[in-house]
Order: C-alpha cells, then structure tokens, then sequence
C-alpha cells in the first residue's frame, strides 16, 4: 500500500521546497540514490573528473590556493586522479582561517551564508556556503537517514541545538513529523516530554546526537516508557557501545552511526548491516587517510582529510579536519552498494590521551573498558600533565573503592603503568550546548 506522505513528499513537497528555497535538494538525492549502486569503475571515473575539475576552478578563481599551489609547485593539470592527490599539499583551518575570506571565496551566483563552530580549540572558525552545497550535503542527510528504513514523512523524534523552530523550520518539522526536542534542555522533565510526544505522534524513528539520544533512552527504560521504534540515526559525536546497547534495549530498534562536519559536508554512514562500517559518500566528499600528507596502508589509522567535490563559494580540498579514521579492507557489503567503505572513525586528534612511556590513548580504549561495566552511563577523562588522569564518571548506582581500583589497574595495565590516576564520581556529566559531551580534555601536546 502506497503511503500518502511518502508520496507527497517525494513528488510535491520536495520539489516545491526545492524551488523556493533555491535549493534542489531532490535531483540531488535522486542522483545520490542512484550512484550508490554504480559499479566501483563508474564510481570512480566520476570522482576523478569531480576531483580534477574542483581543483581546477580552486586553482583559476581562488587566490589562496592558487598561491599554495604556485608555492609547492604543483598545477591542476598533474592532478588527474585520486592517486595523484599526494602531491598537493595539506590545508588546515589556521591556514584558511588566515585567508578568510578575501582569498579563499570565489563567486557562484547562489545565495550564500556564513557557518561558525568552535572546532575542538574553542576558537571560532568561520566558513562560507553557498545553498546549492547545501543542497548537496542535506540530499545526503536524507539518505544516510533512509539507511536505517527511514522514509520522508515518517514519523520521528529529532534531537538538535536549535530552540527556534518557527518560520520555515516549524512547517518543515511538521510537513516532516518531526518532534524536535532542543538539547539545551534534557532535564527529566523535558525528555519525559519527548517520551510522552513519541508514544502519541506514534513515532517510528529516532536521529540526533548519540548523547542526547542515549539519554532519551535511559530515561526511558527508569519510567518504563514502553514504545517500539524502526530505527535510529545518530550524528555529529561519537556513537559508543554504550548508547548503541541502551537504545537497542529502550526502543528495540538497531541504531546506526553517521559522520560528516560542520563544514557542510556529509562524509560516511552505516547501513544497518551488522559489520558496523561505514559507506563513504564517494561522489560528494574524496576522503583520505593520511600522515603527513601521504596516504597511509589500507587499514592504518591515519588523519582524515576531505575534498569536497563541488568547489562551491569556498572550497575545501584535502582539508584536515582534525579526525582519524580507517579505510575499509572490505570490498563489498550485505546491502549490495558499491560505495567504498570506512572501517572506523578511531576519533579526533584533539581526543587523545599521551602517556608517559609515549602510548596514545583514543576515546575508544576508555570506552572499551567502561563497556564492560553496566552500571557506568558517562565518563570524561582531564589531563593538564603526561601523567595524571582525573577521571569523572557517572553511574547509575553508589560507586565504592573496589571500583575505583579496578578501573585504575585496567588503564594502568592496557594503557601506561607509569599514569597517576585520580577518580571522582558523579551524579551526571554537563553536556556541552550542542547537546554533545567531550569525553577527553587535554592540554598536552602530542609529539
């Protein structure tokens, strides 16, 4: 049986919005739809065109990387493939934060409109986008959220940072069913709130940032909020086992984790499939593992560096965004899209922990130990010396000293036995006004 919303959405809804907002967020999706399934080659060919054609533009009508290029040497015309990527050199935020924004914006004829984030320094960066990548990164917005089963028009709780929602944010939620539960309140009150409009909306799907939506959950299974969902989605922070297990366990629905930056670029998305990685959206964003500018063996850590493959009003080519991750060694996926994959997203450069026999902790290695204890929710891990951690952690029962002595022997014997480790227990840990946590905080330089 055909469903009505769906179909007012794909054939009216979108294509009106699109027109009205000079954003063609439809004939994008479509295409991305698509190309998911294109045989590797084709896939590749295209990229490659996108890739030399983006640097092209950048080098003829953006002075700051047509000096960059000048300076190492390099021209467009060495720049054919994704293999010859290496050549051209790295660009960073402090570089196009200097060059901002009289050297680094290039006219398009879209309408245009400035970003700012804190990045993981706290110092603003501020960018430029313009509405047809815009378009580009929210038709993949959709689609990363149509990997879980999600169609336009069902139902949905979604979390965000964003209080206002009136004008046209309020007739998309409700021309989308979206209830929007602002994370600059996640008291009990307020995700009591959010259950009760789950359950009455009879809402299918869950999308929002992985610790606000593990919050939902847990508040959940302590009323007993009984309601069954068929998926969710989870951006812009990392997915733990943890918020993965309390999900699954409060609403009985698989959760699947997504990447991209705040930039305007969509980068990665599970599909739902139980191998847990991550299909690249190869033909909007070139991804790269790297140190040092050089790509590093299939399978190693490496830096993330983005290209996004419209140039648009400020390009971003090999963009290091401060992220490490690992490309796939799988060639294909139960879910039969040829999209090259991404094993994992290990974290961000600025969250982790050097200890002083020199081992590097991620994110990953203090979740991994705190997953095997249930009764831990939260954790956050300060280091002002190389080796001193104090750690707070929430738990949802009273803490005792044979706790705190397991977790230091754990860290201690996996990590570095020369750490000095201070442990304070809490009620919760504060969310950052992102509705995100940040789970380490350093101010150690890395060697």
């Amino acid at each position: 049986m055909v469903n009505l919303r769906h179909l007012l959405w794909g054939r009216l809804i979108m294509p009106l919005g699109g027109l009205a907002t000079r954003q063609p967020v439809a004939k994008y999706l479509a295409y991305y739809q698509e190309s998911q399934y294109w045989p590797r080659e084709i896939i590749a060919a295209e990229r490659d065109r996108a890739l030399h054609e983006t640097i092209k533009v950048a080098y003829q009508e953006v002075p700051f990387y047509r000096d960059l290029y000048r300076e190492h040497g390099v021209h467009p015309r060495d720049i054919l493939c994704a293999d010859d990527m290496h050549k051209l050199p790295v660009v960073t935020k402090q570089m196009l934060s200097a060059a901002y924004p009289d050297r680094c914006l290039r006219h398009t004829g879209f309408p245009t409109e400035e970003q700012a984030t804190s990045g993981s320094t706290g110092q603003p960066f501020r960018s430029m986008i313009d509405t047809d990548s815009q378009a580009r990164a929210r038709a993949l917005m959709f689609l990363r959220a149509m990997m879980s089963g999600y169609k336009p028009g069902d139902a949905m709780v979604q979390t965000g940072i964003s209080g206002n929602r009136h004008g046209l944010k309020g007739w998309k939620d409700r021309l989308l069913a979206i209830t929007y539960v602002p994370t600059v309140d996640l008291s009990d009150s307020a995700l009591d709130k959010a259950l009760h409009s789950m359950v009455s909306r009879r809402a299918r799907y869950l999308m929002g940032t992985a610790q606000s939506m593990h919050l939902l959950a847990m508040r959940a299974i302590e009323v007993g909020t009984r309601h069954r969902l068929a998926g969710a989605v989870s951006w812009g922070s990392h997915l733990l086992p943890q918020h993965r297990y309390a999900i699954q366990e409060a609403f009985g629905c698989r959760t699947i984790d997504t990447y991209g930056v705040s930039e305007g670029m969509q980068v990665a998305s599970q599909c739902g499939e139980d191998h847990g990685e991550y299909h690249l959206f190869a033909l909007h964003v070139f991804t790269e593992f790297c140190h040092d500018g050089h790509p590093v063996p299939t399978g190693e850590t490496g830096e993330v560096l983005l290209t996004r493959l419209n140039p648009g009003v400020m390009p971003f080519i090999r963009y290091q965004v401060g992220d490490l991750g690992r490309a796939s060694t799988r060639k294909t996926c139960p879910c039969e899209r040829t999209l090259p994959m991404m094993a994992s997203l290990v974290g961000r450069t600025a969250d982790i922990i050097l200890t002083p026999r020199g081992n590097r902790l991620t994110v990953h290695f203090f979740s991994h130990l705190f997953g095997q204890m249930s009764e831990i929710r939260s954790f956050q891990v300060h280091q002002t010396t190389s080796d001193h951690l104090h750690l707070l952690i929430a738990t949802d029962g009273p803490a005792d000293a044979r706790a705190s002595d397991t977790i230091r022997d754990l860290i201690k014997n996996e990590g570095d036995p020369d750490l000095q480790i201070t442990i304070e227990w809490v009620d919760e840990i504060q969310l950052e006004m992102t509705g995100k946590q940040k789970y380490i905080v350093s101010t150690v330089e890395l060697q």
